[in-house]
Protein backbone atom coordinates (compact mmCIF):
# COMPACT_ATOMS: atom_id res chain seq x y z
CA UNK A 1 0.00 0.00 0.00
CA UNK A 2 1.42 3.36 -1.00
CA UNK A 3 2.20 5.80 1.80
CA UNK A 4 1.12 9.43 1.56
CA UNK A 5 4.48 10.63 0.24
CA UNK A 6 4.59 7.91 -2.39
CA UNK A 7 1.07 8.80 -3.49
CA UNK A 8 2.14 12.40 -4.01
CA UNK A 9 5.13 11.31 -6.11
CA UNK A 10 3.00 8.94 -8.18
CA UNK A 11 0.38 11.62 -8.71
CA UNK A 12 3.03 14.05 -9.94
CA UNK A 13 4.27 11.53 -12.52
CA UNK A 14 0.79 11.00 -13.96
CA UNK A 15 -0.07 14.70 -13.94
CA UNK A 16 3.10 15.36 -15.94
CA UNK A 17 2.18 12.53 -18.33
CA UNK A 18 -1.22 14.13 -19.00
CA UNK A 19 0.45 17.38 -20.03
CA UNK A 20 1.76 15.67 -23.15
CA UNK A 21 -0.89 12.91 -23.42
CA UNK A 22 -4.16 14.44 -22.16
CA UNK A 23 -6.18 11.40 -23.22
CA UNK A 24 -3.96 8.77 -21.61
CA UNK A 25 -6.71 6.56 -20.18
CA UNK A 26 -4.57 4.66 -17.67
CA UNK A 27 -3.10 7.88 -16.28
CA UNK A 28 -6.57 9.36 -15.88
CA UNK A 29 -7.79 6.18 -14.21
CA UNK A 30 -4.89 5.97 -11.77
CA UNK A 31 -5.18 9.65 -10.89
CA UNK A 32 -8.84 8.98 -10.19
CA UNK A 33 -7.91 6.17 -7.81
CA UNK A 34 -5.45 8.48 -6.03
CA UNK A 35 -8.15 11.17 -5.74
CA UNK A 36 -10.58 8.61 -4.31
CA UNK A 37 -8.04 7.50 -1.71
CA UNK A 38 -7.64 11.14 -0.72
CA UNK A 39 -11.47 11.32 -0.30
CA UNK A 40 -11.80 13.72 -3.24
CA UNK A 41 -14.67 11.71 -4.63
CA UNK A 42 -16.07 14.16 -7.17
CA UNK A 43 -12.61 14.71 -8.63
CA UNK A 44 -12.13 10.94 -8.74
CA UNK A 45 -15.41 10.53 -10.61
CA UNK A 46 -14.43 13.19 -13.13
CA UNK A 47 -11.04 11.61 -13.82
CA UNK A 48 -12.26 8.02 -14.09
CA UNK A 49 -15.21 9.22 -16.17
CA UNK A 50 -12.73 10.75 -18.62
CA UNK A 51 -10.81 7.47 -18.73
CA UNK A 52 -14.03 5.61 -19.55
CA UNK A 53 -14.83 8.02 -22.36
CA UNK A 54 -11.39 7.36 -23.83
CA UNK A 55 -11.63 3.59 -23.40
CA UNK A 56 -15.22 2.44 -22.75
CA UNK A 57 -14.30 -1.26 -22.78
CA UNK A 58 -12.08 -1.50 -19.70
CA UNK A 59 -13.84 -3.37 -16.88
CA UNK A 60 -11.46 -2.08 -14.19
CA UNK A 61 -12.38 1.51 -15.02
CA UNK A 62 -16.07 0.80 -14.40
CA UNK A 63 -15.28 -1.10 -11.20
CA UNK A 64 -13.30 1.80 -9.74
CA UNK A 65 -15.88 4.27 -11.03
CA UNK A 66 -18.46 2.31 -9.05
CA UNK A 67 -16.29 2.41 -5.93
CA UNK A 68 -16.01 6.20 -6.25
CA UNK A 69 -19.76 6.52 -6.84
CA UNK A 70 -20.51 4.54 -3.69
CA UNK A 71 -18.10 6.72 -1.71
CA UNK A 72 -19.88 9.77 -3.12
CA UNK A 73 -23.18 8.42 -1.70
CA UNK A 74 -24.55 7.33 -5.09
CA UNK A 75 -25.07 3.57 -4.53
CA UNK A 76 -27.68 3.12 -7.28
CA UNK A 77 -25.32 4.59 -9.87
CA UNK A 78 -22.53 2.47 -8.40
CA UNK A 79 -24.54 -0.71 -9.02
CA UNK A 80 -24.98 0.28 -12.66
CA UNK A 81 -21.23 0.84 -12.98
CA UNK A 82 -20.43 -2.54 -11.44
CA UNK A 83 -22.97 -4.14 -13.79
CA UNK A 84 -21.09 -2.66 -16.72
CA UNK A 85 -17.78 -3.99 -15.36
CA UNK A 86 -19.29 -7.47 -15.03
CA UNK A 87 -20.77 -7.31 -18.53
CA UNK A 88 -17.27 -6.67 -19.85
CA UNK A 89 -15.63 -9.27 -17.60
CA UNK A 90 -18.16 -11.91 -16.48
CA UNK A 91 -15.77 -13.59 -14.01
CA UNK A 92 -14.87 -10.34 -12.23
CA UNK A 93 -15.05 -11.39 -8.56
CA UNK A 94 -14.04 -7.98 -7.20
CA UNK A 95 -16.81 -6.24 -9.14
CA UNK A 96 -19.38 -8.74 -7.83
CA UNK A 97 -18.16 -8.11 -4.28
CA UNK A 98 -18.33 -4.33 -4.74
CA UNK A 99 -21.76 -4.67 -6.35
CA UNK A 100 -22.91 -6.57 -3.27
CA UNK A 101 -21.64 -3.76 -1.03
CA UNK A 102 -23.59 -1.16 -3.02
CA UNK A 103 -26.74 -3.28 -2.99
CA UNK A 104 -26.46 -3.64 0.78
CA UNK A 105 -26.37 0.14 1.00
CA UNK A 106 -29.76 0.39 -0.71
CA UNK A 107 -31.19 -2.51 1.33
CA UNK A 108 -31.50 -4.93 -1.61
CA UNK A 109 -30.31 -7.77 0.58
CA UNK A 110 -31.31 -10.74 -1.59
CA UNK A 111 -29.60 -9.25 -4.64
CA UNK A 112 -26.54 -8.41 -2.53
CA UNK A 113 -26.33 -11.99 -1.26
CA UNK A 114 -26.48 -13.34 -4.80
CA UNK A 115 -23.71 -10.95 -5.82
CA UNK A 116 -21.51 -12.07 -2.91
CA UNK A 117 -22.32 -15.71 -3.68
CA UNK A 118 -21.13 -15.20 -7.24
CA UNK A 119 -17.93 -13.53 -6.01
CA UNK A 120 -17.20 -16.41 -3.60
CA UNK A 121 -17.82 -18.96 -6.35
CA UNK A 122 -15.38 -17.22 -8.69
CA UNK A 123 -12.71 -16.47 -6.08
CA UNK A 124 -13.29 -18.33 -2.80
CA UNK A 125 -10.01 -17.12 -1.29
CA UNK A 126 -10.59 -13.40 -1.98
CA UNK A 127 -9.49 -11.35 1.00
CA UNK A 128 -12.21 -10.76 3.63
CA UNK A 129 -14.97 -11.88 1.26
CA UNK A 130 -16.18 -15.05 2.96
CA UNK A 131 -17.22 -13.30 6.17
CA UNK A 132 -19.10 -10.66 4.17
CA UNK A 133 -20.91 -13.40 2.24
CA UNK A 134 -21.79 -15.31 5.41
CA UNK A 135 -23.04 -12.13 7.09
CA UNK A 136 -25.32 -11.46 4.10
CA UNK A 137 -26.69 -15.02 4.38
CA UNK A 138 -27.60 -14.41 8.00
CA UNK A 139 -29.24 -11.06 7.24
CA UNK A 140 -31.73 -12.73 4.89
CA UNK A 141 -32.17 -15.70 7.25
CA UNK A 142 -30.56 -18.15 4.84
CA UNK A 143 -29.53 -20.88 7.28
CA UNK A 144 -28.54 -23.45 4.66
CA UNK A 145 -25.19 -25.00 5.65
CA UNK A 146 -24.86 -22.38 8.40
CA UNK A 147 -22.92 -24.64 10.79
CA UNK A 148 -20.53 -25.73 8.05
CA UNK A 149 -19.99 -22.14 6.90
CA UNK A 150 -19.30 -20.87 10.42
CA UNK A 151 -16.88 -23.75 11.02
CA UNK A 152 -15.09 -22.91 7.76
CA UNK A 153 -14.88 -19.23 8.70
CA UNK A 154 -13.48 -19.81 12.18
CA UNK A 155 -11.04 -22.44 10.88
CA UNK A 156 -9.72 -20.05 8.25
CA UNK A 157 -9.26 -17.34 10.86
CA UNK A 158 -7.44 -19.80 13.10
CA UNK A 159 -5.09 -20.50 10.15
CA UNK A 160 -4.53 -16.71 9.92
CA UNK A 161 -6.28 -16.43 6.57
CA UNK A 162 -7.87 -13.10 5.64
CA UNK A 163 -11.37 -14.55 5.61
CA UNK A 164 -13.44 -11.76 7.16
CA UNK A 165 -13.45 -8.18 8.32
CA UNK A 166 -13.77 -7.95 12.12
CA UNK A 167 -17.44 -7.11 12.68
CA UNK A 168 -19.10 -10.17 11.06
CA UNK A 169 -16.84 -12.39 13.15
CA UNK A 170 -18.45 -11.07 16.35
CA UNK A 171 -21.70 -12.75 15.32
CA UNK A 172 -20.17 -16.10 14.42
CA UNK A 173 -17.83 -16.92 17.28
CA UNK A 174 -17.61 -16.02 20.95
CA UNK A 175 -13.89 -16.78 20.99
CA UNK A 176 -12.00 -13.58 21.94
CA UNK A 177 -8.83 -15.07 20.44
CA UNK A 178 -10.43 -15.60 17.02
CA UNK A 179 -12.12 -12.21 17.14
CA UNK A 180 -8.79 -10.57 17.92
CA UNK A 181 -7.00 -12.52 15.17
CA UNK A 182 -9.58 -11.45 12.58
CA UNK A 183 -9.24 -7.81 13.65
CA UNK A 184 -5.42 -7.95 13.59
CA UNK A 185 -5.35 -9.50 10.12
CA UNK A 186 -7.71 -6.80 8.82
CA UNK A 187 -5.72 -3.93 10.34
CA UNK A 188 -2.42 -5.29 9.03
CA UNK A 189 -3.84 -5.57 5.51
CA UNK A 190 -5.83 -2.34 5.32
CA UNK A 191 -4.01 0.00 7.70
CA UNK A 192 -0.34 -1.00 7.86
CA UNK A 193 2.12 0.88 10.00
CA UNK A 194 3.59 3.96 8.32
CA UNK A 195 6.07 6.73 8.97
CA UNK A 196 3.96 9.68 7.79
CA UNK A 197 3.70 11.15 11.30
CA UNK A 198 7.41 10.94 11.97
CA UNK A 199 8.83 10.09 15.40
CA UNK A 200 6.50 10.73 18.33
CA UNK A 201 7.90 13.03 20.97
CA UNK A 202 8.16 11.79 24.52
CA UNK A 203 5.54 12.95 26.96
CA UNK A 204 6.70 15.60 29.42
CA UNK A 205 6.02 14.53 33.02
CA UNK A 206 2.93 16.27 34.35
CA UNK A 207 1.67 17.11 30.87
CA UNK A 208 -1.90 16.17 30.06
CA UNK A 209 -2.36 12.96 28.09
CA UNK A 210 -4.08 13.64 24.78
CA UNK A 211 -6.76 11.20 23.67
CA UNK A 212 -8.30 11.37 20.21
CA UNK A 213 -11.68 9.81 19.50
CA UNK A 214 -12.60 9.18 15.84
CA UNK A 215 -16.18 8.46 14.78
CA UNK A 216 -18.86 9.15 12.19
CA UNK A 217 -21.49 8.85 14.93
CA UNK A 218 -21.07 12.05 16.97
CA UNK A 219 -24.77 12.89 16.67
CA UNK A 220 -28.12 11.38 17.71
CA UNK A 221 -26.93 7.83 17.14
CA UNK A 222 -26.71 4.72 19.33
CA UNK A 223 -22.91 4.99 19.53
CA UNK A 224 -23.12 8.55 20.83
CA UNK A 225 -25.72 7.61 23.45
CA UNK A 226 -23.56 4.71 24.63
CA UNK A 227 -20.31 6.71 24.83
CA UNK A 228 -21.41 10.17 25.98
CA UNK A 229 -20.80 9.33 29.64
CA UNK A 230 -17.27 8.26 28.75
CA UNK A 231 -16.44 11.80 27.66
CA UNK A 232 -18.11 13.25 30.74
CA UNK A 233 -16.22 11.02 33.19
CA UNK A 234 -12.69 11.76 31.96
CA UNK A 235 -10.57 13.69 34.46
CA UNK A 236 -10.02 16.90 32.48
CA UNK A 237 -7.12 17.86 34.76
CA UNK A 238 -5.17 14.85 33.46
CA UNK A 239 -6.54 14.26 29.97
CA UNK A 240 -7.08 16.41 26.89
CA UNK A 241 -9.88 15.06 24.69
CA UNK A 242 -10.08 15.71 20.95
CA UNK A 243 -13.08 14.49 18.98
CA UNK A 244 -12.60 13.90 15.25
CA UNK A 245 -15.81 13.46 13.28
CA UNK A 246 -16.17 11.87 9.85
CA UNK A 247 -19.81 12.77 9.30
CA UNK A 248 -21.50 15.93 8.08
CA UNK A 249 -22.02 18.48 10.85
CA UNK A 250 -25.31 17.84 12.64
CA UNK A 251 -25.84 20.25 15.50
CA UNK A 252 -28.19 18.02 17.43
CA UNK A 253 -28.43 17.12 21.11
CA UNK A 254 -25.74 14.41 21.26
CA UNK A 255 -23.25 16.33 19.15
CA UNK A 256 -23.56 19.33 21.48
CA UNK A 257 -23.27 17.08 24.55
CA UNK A 258 -20.05 15.42 23.34
CA UNK A 259 -18.60 18.73 22.10
CA UNK A 260 -19.16 20.25 25.54
CA UNK A 261 -16.88 17.64 27.11
CA UNK A 262 -14.12 17.67 24.48
CA UNK A 263 -11.16 19.87 25.29
CA UNK A 264 -10.84 20.56 21.60
CA UNK A 265 -13.45 19.62 19.05
CA UNK A 266 -12.54 19.03 15.41
CA UNK A 267 -15.96 17.78 14.50
CA UNK A 268 -16.23 19.09 10.98
CA UNK A 269 -17.95 17.11 8.24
Amino acid sequence: MLQKGELAQTEAVFVEMLQTQPNHADALHLLGIIAHRAAHHQHALALIGRAIRVNPNNAAYYNNHGIALKAAMQPDAAVASFDRAIALRPEYAEAYNNRGNALMEIKKLDAALESYRRAVTIKPDAEFLFGTYLNAKMLVCDWESADECIHELTSRIQRHEKASSPFPVLAFTDSPARQRTAAALFVQAKYPSGTALGPLRKRVPGEKIRIGYYSSDFHNHATAYLTAKLFECHDKSRFELIAFSFDAAQQDEMRRRISAHSTRSLMSG
